[in-house]
């Protein structure tokens, strides 16, 4: 590819990134460990990759809630750069940065570059770098969550172009992203309908859907297969989700569950399934749209 030539095709478009990006930084680095606290969630975060660096065995050795893959890249993080709060730090800012670009990619097909740059620049400001509790997504209360978001955006972000250009590579990669937020996160397993719709609405070929199906289960399975050579066995599976059963039902949990959601249980739920609700309505209607004009 001719770097002159793209850089004169998408000018306006690597200005508004540029733009995103040297702000990024600035924030990031006024605001530099302001967020979180090692007090409550986010030192879960943070100590659970070292014991796991140590030997001890996640699920087994280890109460872990979410799915292993956040957990793993987190002490992947720590042994190459060593046991610091900061590694975790750089790598929270990395995944929010990554969620703004994305987010600008996702605006451009819709829109223009000052508008999509608008958006980012809210959300930013927003959800970025507004709130510095556990809520926060530079070190969060679970990174599982923030690298599952950041996945399942990209995951649609490639949808609309497979959407746009029909080209088999984008959808299967887009299953492949998916696949990564669920090995982090389950909250968005759900948007792999509207994934199957598509291949199933374009006629893709058999190889496309066991590409597609496999590398959306690859990376839990090898998420898990790395915990049993690690020690981790079918007996302590089945306890790991005994206790968790036992643990979300006790009265204590019951209790806790109330106080942060009032006398309505299900408000998490209607949260949790907010994306994949726009998710789902967004890209039927910019089917629609697409096909209207073709």
């Amino acid at each position: 590819m001719d770097i002159s030539k793209f850089c004169k095709t998408y000018k306006s478009d690597i200005i508004c990134i540029s733009l995103i990006l040297l702000i990024f930084c600035v924030c990031s680095y006024l605001l530099w460990g302001y967020f979180g606290s090692l007090l409550y969630d986010c030192g879960r975060e943070a100590y659970l990759p070292q014991l796991m660096l140590e030997g001890k065995i996640l699920f087994k050795d280890i109460f872990g809630m979410y799915n292993p893959l956040s957990y793993q890249i987190n002490a992947l993080l720590y042994m190459i750069f060593g046991i610091n709060t900061n590694v975790l730090y750089f790598a929270g800012t990395v995944n929010a940065f990554l969620t703004l670009i994305c987010l600008y990619f996702i605006s451009r097909q819709f829109m223009n570059e000052k508008y999509s740059m608008g958006i980012v620049f809210f959300i930013m400001t927003t959800i970025i770098f507004n709130s510095h509790d556990c809520t926060n997504n530079v070190f969060p209360y679970a990174f599982a969550m923030a690298y599952a978001t950041t996945a399942m955006l990209y995951s649609a972000f490639l949808g609309l172009l497979y959407l746009t250009k029909q080209k088999s590579v984008y959808i299967i990669l887009s299953f492949l992203l998916l696949g990564i937020s669920l090995a982090c996160k389950p909250e968005y397993v759900l948007c792999v309908i509207t994934l199957i719709s598509l291949m199933i609405y374009y006629k893709e070929k058999p190889k496309v859907w066991i590409f597609s199906i496999l590398l959306f289960l690859l990376p839990t399975i090898l998420s898990y297969v790395i915990l049993f050579l690690q020690g981790f066995t079918t007996y302590d599976f089945i306890k790991y989700i005994d206790f968790i059963n036992n643990f979300f039902a006790t009265k204590e949990q019951q209790n806790y569950n109330l106080f942060l959601l009032g006398n309505d249980s299900y408000l998490d739920m209607f949260f949790y399934f907010g994306s994949f609700s726009i998710f789902v309505v967004v890209i039927p209607a910019f089917l629609s749209k697409f096909i209207k004009q073709n």
